[in-house]
């Protein structure tokens, strides 16, 4: 539970750059809001994220305009099955307003736009029930500056039980390790996509397009709703 104290500083924090509308969202993230599709373990990691937000509203309204949240989708494929899930997944986030979407593949790594992004979606296939050593390596050796960032996660898999949902677990904690907040809407909008996207047998299946399409929308509308345009 969130303690009085780190209560007062939220909410000074908020007060002092007129961004009351915020203090609610800083009280349920820092208690670990799981039920609306987060999952957050560390109170430091949520503080990081608050004042992100509160710093991106201050320049936006110094600057008097809009601008377009920068949001980076990182796969690895070999088949072509993830790579294609990585563009159904951009093709989701694109139909919310006020973002901007990068897919690239783990060996390849943009780290300028990756540090400029607000939210990190990872995408691999399974391989023997986790995800590859290709995305495992980013997270253990290659990884820079990525903490507080919201993080997703997509998966391709052979079968039903193919060891998908335990493959983004792998990645999920990976992105709790580094300090990311994990995210991805889950059972608030059909289809449900719980951990996150998993595609299974061919990739041109519309129900497999449908679950990247809307983990896209779920994330790109919470980088909307929590920094703004």
């Amino acid at each position: 539970m969130l303690g009085k104290p780190r209560q007062r500083v939220f909410e000074g924090f908020a007060r002092e750059h007129h961004s009351i509308k915020y203090i609610s969202l800083s009280a349920r993230l820092a208690e670990g809001e799981t039920e609306k599709g987060w999952l957050v373990t560390n109170p430091h990691h949520v503080t990081s994220l608050v004042r992100t937000i509160f710093v991106h509203r201050i320049k936006t309204a110094k600057k008097g305009g809009t601008m377009s949240q920068k949001i980076a989708i990182v796969y690895h494929s070999e088949t072509g099955n993830t790579r294609a899930m990585a563009d159904m997944v951009r093709q989701g986030c694109m139909e919310i307003k006020g973002v901007e979407v990068k897919c690239m593949p783990v060996a390849d790594i943009d780290q300028a736009y990756i540090e400029q992004s607000k939210a990190i979606i990872f995408g691999s296939p399974v391989y023997a029930g986790t995800c590859s050593w290709q995305i495992k390596k980013y997270f253990d050796i290659d990884a820079k500056n990525i903490g507080g960032k919201i993080g997703g996660v997509f998966v391709s898999q052979n079968s039903p039980g193919g060891g998908g949902c335990f493959a983004e677990m792998v990645v999920i904690a990976s992105m709790l390790v580094h300090g990311m907040l994990a995210y991805s809407g889950g059972a608030n909008n059909k289809p449900y996509v719980h951990f996150g996207a998993v595609a299974t047998e061919s990739r041109e299946k519309d129900h497999n397009k449908e679950f990247c399409l809307q983990l896209g929308r779920n994330i790109a509308s919470k980088v909307v709703e929590l920094f703004g345009t």
